[in-house]
């Protein structure tokens, strides 16, 4: 007869656990905390399967879920004595779908003298509402009306969450304009005294602007893409021309695209 003995060492098993948060909107990245550990060894191996298709092998990894949906979470450890062991939690995550922010108005272009503004609310999947109107007003109505009293363009921004605090924000822009109106003059005395030596056509809410003078001849002795700029009753050559009356023909494109054509005669009278 013959005998042997020989001693056998059994490793505990790794303990494993970790941590996320359950509840993510989509489009925000979920973070992964492994919080397992060995009595007898260190972990050196991880296996994540976060329940779309996408694997990992980062302690603590970092992942981004393209759509909304409740994922199953799994991971496999592994200590530095070949010692593995894994666990599943089901619909640990659940990704949320977005609010969707949108609006409409009554109106994109406005006047200084008519600036009240109705905003159309068109949010999906929102219950809460800030309005930041770009001129340091603010609104948490659904459908707020708004007067923006002064000249100039403004940045509106409408900013949504749905009741789990997703969030999501558009801006579009209006614009009031001063209200539209023309003065131009019938003589003008360019003699150099200061007082209406220019021929200069006034006017609000002008975005286009073209101004042609013409003689009696019809030739063309001035023009001008300018509302600024005025007539000084010479010629190209920067010759003075004669007394008389001169025609122009003054072509204006206001704030919403309308053409105002005028025609006319304007007196010089040095």
């Amino acid at each position: 007869s013959s005998s042997i003995s020989k001693l056998i060492h059994i490793n505990k098993l790794p303990n494993i656990d970790f941590y996320c948060d359950t509840l993510y909107c989509l489009g925000d990245e979920s973070i992964f905390n492994d919080l397992s550990f060995s009595q007898n060894s260190e972990i050196v191996n991880w296996n994540w399967d976060f329940g779309d298709g996408n694997l990992s092998s980062d302690k603590d990894p970092i992942h981004l879920y393209l759509y909304p949906s409740s994922f199953n979470i799994s991971l496999e450890i592994e200590d530095g004595n070949g010692c593995k062991k894994d666990t599943i939690m089901y619909n640990m995550v659940t990704v949320l779908s977005m609010p969707i922010a949108d609006f409409e108005t009554s109106d994109m272009f406005v006047t200084e003298l008519n600036s009240d503004i109705q905003f159309i609310n068109k949010s999906e999947n929102a219950s809460s509402y800030f309005w930041d109107f770009g001129n340091g007003e603010f609104s948490v109505e659904e459908n707020p009306k708004f007067d923006f009293y002064k000249e100039g363009s403004y940045a509106v921004i409408l900013s949504v969450e749905n009741e789990f605090g997703c969030y999501d924000e558009i801006e579009k822009f209006v614009y009031v304009y001063p209200e539209y109106n023309i003065y131009i003059p019938s003589a003008f005395s360019p003699n150099g005294d200061g007082l209406n030596d220019v021929f200069k056509v006034k006017g609000n809410g002008v975005v286009d602007y073209r101004l042609e003078v013409y003689d009696r001849w019809g030739g063309r002795v001035f023009e001008s893409n300018n509302i600024d700029e005025g007539w000084d009753g010479g010629n190209y050559n920067f010759n003075y021309l004669e007394n008389g009356n001169y025609l122009y023909h003054i072509s204006i494109y206001d704030y919403r695209g309308k053409n105002w054509v005028y025609s006319g005669e304007i007196k010089l009278i040095r």
